[in-house]
C-alpha cells in the first residue's frame, strides 16, 4: 500500500522517521544525511571534491541534532 503525504510540516527524528515510514530504513537514511553536502577527499595525493546529493534541503542540524522535515523529504526522494 502506497504511503501517504502528510499535509501539515512536521520535523521528526531520524529514529521517528524510520517508525512513521519503515520502507526508510535508519542505516539508509544516515548514509543520506553523511553524503547531503559537497566533501572533500584526497585521490593519488590531489584533493578531489565530492558532489553532495542534496539532503541538506531537507534536514536541520542543530549541533548533534539532526530533525528531518517530512514533506521536504518526500519532495527531495521524488526529485
Amino acid at each position: 500500500m502506497p504511503e501517504v503525504r502528510p499535509q501539515s510540516r512536521r520535523f521528526l527524528t531520524v529514529k521517528q522517521v524510520t517508525e512513521f515510514h519503515p520502507g526508510i530504513s535508519q542505516r539508509t537514511l544516515r548514509h543520506w544525511i553523511f553524503g547531503a553536502k559537497e566533501r572533500r577527499s584526497w585521490e593519488k595525493g590531489e584533493i578531489k571534491m565530492i558532489p553532495g546529493n542534496g539532503f541538506d534541503r531537507v534536514m536541520i542540524r542543530k549541533g548533534s541534532k539532526i530533525l528531518i522535515d517530512e514533506i521536504a523529504l518526500f519532495d527531495w526522494l521524488e526529485g
